[in-house]
């Protein structure tokens, strides 16, 4: 197999391998730059269809802002809160949120 495309992330700005060919990378309009767009994006993924199922109830829009302002350091309880009845491993979610801890 061989690597389509590679992008990065330094902190504060996305960019990709240097390449000839147009992978879409400019209209996939990352949202980095906009806690808004970020948080647009959560909402979409957490009442989307799943599977076949209906789509979940829309996520308390200060649960949202509270796990925005906790991240990397998520609580389990602002993760229970936005997490919980939507079929998803809360679990797992604060694991990966842990990840993302700065390193200094």
């Amino acid at each position: 197999m061989w690597i389509g495309f590679i992008y990065g992330y330094d902190g504060g700005t996305w960019t990709r391998a240097d390449y000839d060919a147009d992978d879409g990378f400019s209209s996939l309009n990352l949202p980095p730059l906009d806690d808004r767009l970020v948080l647009t994006q959560i909402f979409d993924q957490l009442t989307m269809s799943i599977g076949g199922r209906p789509p979940a109830a829309d996520p308390d829009p200060r649960v949202l802002d509270q796990m925005l302002a906790e991240c990397p350091d998520l609580s389990a309880d602002t993760a229970q809160a936005l997490l919980s009845g939507r079929g998803l491993d809360v679990d797992a979610a604060l694991r990966a949120a842990h990840q993302f801890r700065r390193r200094g």
